[in-house]
């Protein structure tokens, strides 16, 4: 179960910022957005109080969508930063039932731990993702998968 801080209406979309390896104040800059969004920041693997536990994406996943049910299980905007980039576009791919929209900011991106649908065997690719969190549903999540 993650531990997480809230910031902000709870009536307001959700957001949760995932933060990158180690480092749990990657966001703190946009806690201003708590005028408008209800910000979550969970303490992943390797900070806070799971600093000693390794990362596991299968374990992180499970423990994402937990977080995303106790929250109400309502579609969240995702928000994640280096590693945590790489739990939210995973999370996007798998529940996209759950996810409204998927910001994908530094990513640090293990190939293995995604999903085929992206990634094949033997080849190198190169994943860029945007988001405007204001923007229109058509264009929540803009990708662009090249060699």
């Amino acid at each position: 179960m993650l531990k997480f801080k809230e910031y902000g209406n709870k009536e307001n979309p959700t957001v949760i910022l995932l933060h990158g390896a180690g480092v749990l104040h990657t966001f703190s800059h946009q806690l201003e957005l708590a005028s408008r969004y209800h910000l979550v920041i969970p303490e992943l693997p390797g900070a806070g109080d799971l600093a000693g536990r390794l990362f596991d994406p299968e374990w992180t996943d499970n423990a994402l969508l937990d977080l995303v049910r106790r929250l109400g299980g309502k579609p969240v905007i995702l928000a994640g930063h280096s590693l945590g980039a790489q739990i939210a576009l995973r999370f996007a791919i798998r529940h996209p039932e759950l996810t409204a929209k998927a910001a994908i900011l530094s990513a640090w991106i293990n190939p293995q731990a995604l999903c085929p649908q992206i990634y094949r065997a033997g080849q190198t690719c190169c994943f860029f993702a945007a988001l405007c969190l204001a923007g229109p549903a058509s264009g929540d999540v803009l990708a662009a998968v090249s060699r």
